[in-house]
């Protein structure tokens, strides 16, 4: 099988044998966060004899820092090097190119919402694996990608010690609540939480809520901000263990041109925070003691 690595975040890929990168939630293998990268940016695929880079996006994709031509088609190298977008994007690099063989892969973020025809659902001790046999076709892929679920609604809950220093948090979806306990990551979360809470208060439009940018972020954090990428990088990777039985997996960060915001609208905090609910609105209102 052929592998991807993100040199930014080290996440290594097993590549399907027609693989999706782009950045809309749930639709894609891969998950772009780049704000150049497009919805459907990029494709790799095994043509029958070698694994070949196909560029589908407007804003191109580069290897070893070339721009490759729109629509046709890279035959891909060992250790190239590959940018969605823009060269000061995130970075992959190609560790092995052997030819597809079927596989059982944990279902994650990023496999499409609804199982290809191709493939099947093997559930094991509370875990699902994705059986993907050396045939499939990327017309079969392609097409199971066009028809998505929607993501369950999804309401976030912290707890903050007096001091911050201890940032917990609760995930409910689909009428379930999933304890996702105490990380380092969530103080960041709590941030981004806060600042959409804050714009709620302001009364900026839900569009415009909570966005902030990224190198004002790693000043409030004292953090770089491939640190901070790293970080959201976690959080994600946290919610797909924990709901690695849903078929549809809610989406944590949203991000535009050199801006994030925190994908949740419906938040509590509770400890370093007070909320009161805002009147007239399903947002919550933050007051700070």
């Amino acid at each position: 099988m052929a592998k991807i690595i993100n040199i930014n975040t080290e996440e290594k890929v097993t590549l399907m044998p027609q693989h999706l990168f782009g950045r809309q939630f749930n639709a894609p293998h891969s998950l772009l966060f780049e704000p150049d990268s497009s919805c459907m940016h990029a494709t790799i695929f095994w043509n029958g004899s070698v694994w070949v880079l196909q560029d589908l996006g407007c804003n191109g994709t580069y290897v070893n820092g070339k721009r490759i031509h729109g629509g046709r088609e890279y035959h891909l190298h060992l250790n190239d090097l590959i940018n969605f977008g823009s060269l000061s994007g995130e970075g992959w690099r190609i560790v092995e190119l052997s030819s597809p063989n079927s596989l059982l892969i944990l279902v994650t973020l990023g496999l499409p919402a609804r199982v290809p025809k191709v493939t099947e659902l093997v559930s094991r001790r509370a875990q699902v694996w994705l059986f993907i046999g050396a045939s499939s076709t990327a017309e079969r892929l392609q097409n199971d990608v066009s028809d998505l679920e929607t993501v369950e609604q999804v309401s976030i809950q912290f707890m903050v010690s007096q001091n911050e220093e201890h940032v917990a948090m609760k995930l409910t979806m689909g009428g379930q609540v999933f304890d996702l306990g105490q990380r380092n990551h969530h103080y960041l979360m709590l941030i981004l939480a806060r600042k959409r809470l804050d714009d709620a208060i302001k009364g900026v439009r839900a569009d415009e809520q909570g966005w902030i940018d990224k190198e004002l972020l790693s000043k409030i954090l004292g953090q770089s901000e491939n640190h901070i990428n790293i970080q959201i990088y976690r959080f994600r990777k946290q919610i797909v263990q924990l709901l690695s039985n849903s078929s549809s997996l809610p989406q944590a960060i949203e991000r535009r041109t050199r801006e994030i915001r925190f994908a949740y609208d419906n938040v509590n905090i509770i400890g370093g925070a007070e909320v009161v609910p805002a009147k007239g609105t399903s947002t919550a209102r933050l007051k700070r003691r």
